[in-house]
């Protein structure tokens, strides 16, 4: 019941983060090329934007390295590296359980002009099963974690959940 399981345990959703996305209705990741040896894997995330009336879907593929593992073999935290920028992003599992997870998010964009050192966010996923229960200490944890005072950006789980067709095209590496 560790990080591992919880990115592999089907579809995940973007519920809530300390950091705004622009623009961004919500976000849907799925495992595919799972190597469950070396507990490696790559997301197909699927982001939904949102501008004035219109919305349109992009593509892209993560990858994920274990970084940190318990004494019992339990992931612990991923990196992942954005191919085109360089960029290094570290998830930190403060929380897994089999309906969410809370990520601790930092992400090493040194190099970029705009805004260079590490940039960082607290972040609340959860997988089909979370609608079946009552969750409240997914959402403690996240806010206990999170010092955001309730100020957060929620995205709309529903929206990703329920689509039919998903874009194949204009497909980005991240």
């Amino acid at each position: 019941r560790g990080a591992w399981t919880f990115m592999t345990s089907g579809p995940i959703y973007l519920s809530m983060s300390s950091s705004a996305l622009p623009n961004v209705s919500c976000v849907r990741a799925e495992a595919t090329d799972i190597n469950e040896t070396a507990k490696t894997l790559t997301h197909k995330v699927y982001v939904k934007l949102r501008h004035d009336d219109l919305s349109e879907w992009i593509l892209k593929h993560a990858s994920y390295t274990p970084t940190k593992v318990s004494g019992q073999g339990r992931v612990l935290a991923f990196t992942s590296t954005d191919k085109d920028t360089g960029a290094v992003t570290r998830y930190s599992f403060a929380l897994k359980t089999p309906d969410c997870a809370v990520v601790i998010k930092t992400r090493d964009i040194q190099g970029r002009t705009r805004s260079p050192g590490l940039v960082g966010s607290t972040e609340l996923w959860v997988n089909d099963r979370f609608f079946k229960k009552d969750l409240a200490a997914c959402y403690q944890q996240f806010f206990e974690l999170c010092k955001c005072n309730r100020n957060v950006t929620r995205y709309d789980v529903n929206e990703c959940r329920n689509l039919y067709k998903y874009p194949e095209e204009n497909q980005e590496s991240c």
